[in-house]
């Protein structure tokens, strides 16, 4: 599997691509998508296999981990192992990564919660909401999962995954010490 980072004028596929696997809430809008780009720490990754692009990874290089944003393959790849070896690849370069899943309620969320177990990654035991992307969008109630084991720190590593890529302050980590 090749993660062949993605240019500007090929990100509508992608986009297109997010649209499809990702609820509203969940996603940027294209123009702010496209001026995330921008940011160093952040790259979109096609994920080749074959020479062909069969899904893609947006990630953002922390200080302590690699952020795992989004993460989807094409339909028609779909079931083939192709979405573990992306991971493979991804934590061939990055040891320590963290990703955001759904609360595994439906049997669709709970297929994808085992998708990522089976990669290595482990639940940490916090509550966490994802930010809105955007004024009208609602917070996106989530699983923060890490590769290899729990997080030492689950709260430090939302507050950094808050700042960067939200651009918003985590205030759970202060409403859990006054519970």
């Amino acid at each position: 599997m090749e993660l062949i980072p993605c240019k500007k004028h090929e990100f509508d596929e992608i986009y297109t691509l997010m649209q499809q696997s990702f609820i509203p809430d969940e996603l940027r809008s294209r123009e702010a998508a496209l001026a995330v780009m921008d940011d160093p720490a952040f790259t979109v990754y096609h994920l080749v296999e074959g020479g062909e692009r069969v899904g893609f990874i947006t990630a953002w290089a922390l200080d302590e981990f690699l952020f795992l944003e989004h993460f989807a393959t094409y339909e028609k790849f779909r079931n083939q192992g192709l979405g573990k070896k992306a991971l493979e690849a991804i934590l061939a370069r990055h040891p320590l990564a963290v990703l955001e899943a759904e609360v595994p309620q439906t049997p669709l969320q709970k297929r994808r919660i085992a998708f990522y177990e089976r990669c290595g990654f482990v639940c940490n035991d916090i509550p966490y909401f994802q930010p809105a992307y955007s004024e009208k969008g609602a917070p996106v109630p989530l699983v923060l999962m890490s590769s290899g084991k729990a997080l030492a720190d689950p709260h430090a590593a939302a507050r950094a995954i808050y700042q960067k890529v939200y651009h918003k302050n985590y205030l759970l980590e202060e409403s859990d010490e006054k519970a």
